[in-house]
């Protein structure tokens, strides 16, 4: 039987201070990101500067912070939890059965403050659950070659990638459906039933672009309106309310975006296992990946942000692209 060292605290010079660092500014840039939506309905923070109809201060800073920190805080503490799972389980120094009890215990401690913090502290942005799950899932290929990771993590990525835009492409054909039903309707014809669900919807997708229909607007309004009166409300009402939409967003949500945190946080267990966050790497290496990785990944961000759709006008561009990218 394999002897294995005693089950403890990390010590001191185990410690990675570079992780230890990546992941401090991880954490604080998560709660750079959430506080905006502390202050106000998200419909504001999204659709200011487009209602306005030109660029505002606080439009100026929203944006700049989605270029620099929307996503990417997330990403780089996602890819730390992986490459923390890697670090445990080396400093632990061994794969006996104390180490897989210790992991599955903390994984599942995690999971309890996740649930917490989900139905208790009434936070339905709550992602420690979703890691947990991952983590416990993702133990079984903490020995599975690097190439086999990073292929395996490019996979749910990819599949995540194309689960976000299906909607889009799937929808895609309405607004074809839509132009056909809106031409017999000028020549006053009768829709089939087909046609006319096909053009109720389509023309509901509108209303929630620029200009809104008055629909829209009221819904919209009653939406914020519900939103502030129920968090002035007592904390057994908003427990009953916030709990059902995080019950919705920890079933159905999470597993549409499990491949983007499943693989995230194998790709960082395989960058660990590489060397990348331990220095083993030459120092050109990291060069080169931090000059790429900065100019493609803000370019792409850039690009993304500007083809943001608000305006009906907009939305019909997209619909004529012959690619489907998500809007």
């Amino acid at each position: 039987m394999e002897n294995s060292l005693p089950l403890g605290a990390v010590k001191f010079a185990e410690r990675n201070f570079a992780m230890d660092v990546m992941r401090g500014v991880a954490v604080l840039g998560i709660l750079l990101m959430n506080i905006p939506e502390f202050s106000t309905d998200e419909f504001y923070l999204r659709w200011n500067d487009a209602m306005a109809g030109k660029l505002t201060i606080n439009g100026f800073i929203y944006n700049s912070a989605t270029l620099l920190f929307q996503g990417r805080m997330r990403g780089l503490f996602t890819l730390l939890f992986g490459a923390g799972i890697m670090l445990f389980i080396e400093n632990k120094r061994s794969n006996s059965i104390q180490v897989a009890d210790a992991y599955f215990r903390r994984m599942t401690w995690l999971l309890i403050f996740g649930m917490i913090d989900a139905y208790v502290l009434l936070w339905i942005g709550d992602i420690l659950f979703e890691y947990a799950l991952c983590g416990i899932f993702i133990y079984v290929l903490r020995n599975t070659r690097i190439r086999y990771m990073v292929l395996i993590s490019m996979v749910c990525i990819g599949m995540n990638i194309f689960i976000d835009t299906k909607e889009y492409s799937d929808f895609k054909p309405n607004a074809t459906q839509y132009l056909q039903a809106e031409k017999l309707l000028k020549q006053g014809k009768v829709l089939s039933e087909e046609q006319k669900k096909v053009h109720g919807d389509f023309k509901f997708l509108l209303g929630h672009f620029l200009p809104f229909s008055d629909t829209v607007i009221k819904e919209t309004s009653k939406d914020i309106v519900k939103g502030i009166q129920l968090h002035r409300s007592d904390y057994l009402e908003m427990s009953e309310k916030l709990g059902e939409e995080t019950y919705k967003y920890q079933s159905t949500v999470f597993y549409s975006i499990f491949g983007e945190t499943f693989g995230t946080i194998l790709l960082g267990m395989a960058l660990f296992k590489l060397g990348f966050f331990t220095g083993r790497l030459k120092p050109k290496v990291y060069w080169l990946m931090c000059l790429l990785g900065i100019g493609i990944g803000l370019g792409l961000i850039a690009l993304f942000m500007k083809l943001i759709v608000y305006t009906q006008a907009e939305l019909w561009k997209a619909y004529r692209w012959p690619f489907d990218f998500s809007i």
